[in-house]
């Protein structure tokens, strides 16, 4: 493996000196309970206006812990969790819940459209996404990009396009860093046919694949580059409005799985 730089000495498979369990094990104890479980099927995000429109199609959880928010609707348990803006925030929570018992997930997310046919409120399922970002290589060895599985990207789209979203599927160009967006990126990733661009998905997909669960993440476009100039539209109605129809429809991809268990993941 190359050693030039810290980020690429040793190896993702080394032993790590302590664990997402380690920690959540410690932060029971600390606040005097004992380890709660959740159930496999989680909905993340990492927007906190999204708390509002979660609750807004479930409504009020049957119960909140440390933040994640548990229903039980016809029969099936789900647990929300709003995680932290970033990859190395969001892998690490990720992470803690995957210790918790979650098995499938879907990210719903913002991000910035690099394609100029694409329009805000617009909905994209990422099937594979650029690791622009340094958590994912400590998951992973180095490459390009990362793939997301591709039974639960199409379930993801079907169920959008049930109810009424049309879905482009495609790849994102995850970044560690928003205001190092170079245009010489930008211009190049768009002639490459990637779709946005946001700050979680590689290293998501990289911590999934290594603990063995599945996971997808959905991105209602929210700003546009696609012309070298970063156009902000979180305020507006197009893209506001389209949030609640996106949670109803990754819940209904929930609904038609078929069961999982709660067996222990991977590594």
């Amino acid at each position: 493996m190359d050693e030039t730089i810290p980020l690429l000495w040793g190896h993702p498979d080394d032993e790590p000196v302590f664990t997402a369990r380690e920690f959540i094990d410690y932060l029971d104890r600390y606040q005097g309970r004992e380890m709660f479980s959740i159930p496999p099927d989680v909905v993340i995000t990492f927007v906190p206006n999204y708390d509002r429109d979660i609750e807004g199609v479930m409504g009020q959880p049957d119960e909140r812990w440390s933040g994640i928010k548990l229903y039980c609707r016809d029969g099936r348990k789900l647990a929300f969790s709003r995680v932290g803006v970033g990859a190395a925030m969001a892998a690490s929570e990720l992470e803690e819940l995957i210790e918790r018992g979650a098995r499938r997930i879907i990210a719903v997310g913002s991000g910035g459209a690099i394609q100029p046919d694409l329009s805000v409120g617009d909905v994209l399922v990422l099937d594979r996404a650029i690791r622009d970002e340094g958590t994912s290589f400590h998951y992973l060895k180095p490459s390009w990009e990362v793939a997301a599985d591709p039974t639960w990207v199409t379930r993801v789209a079907q169920a959008l396009k049930r109810h009424g979203i049309p879905a482009r599927i495609g790849r994102s160009w995850t970044t560690d860093a928003p205001y190092r967006e170079t245009k010489r990126k930008l211009f190049h990733f768009q002639q490459e046919g990637v779709l946005a661009v946001e700050m979680e998905a590689s290293a998501l997909l990289a911590v999934a694949q290594v603990r063995g669960v599945q996971l997808v993440s959905v991105l209602i476009v929210s700003d546009l580059l696609g012309d070298g100039r970063w156009q902000p539209h979180f305020l507006d109605s197009a893209y506001r409005e389209r949030r609640q129809p996106v949670f109803r429809a990754v819940l209904d991809a929930f609904r038609d799985a078929p069961s999982v268990g709660q067996t222990s993941p991977g590594r």
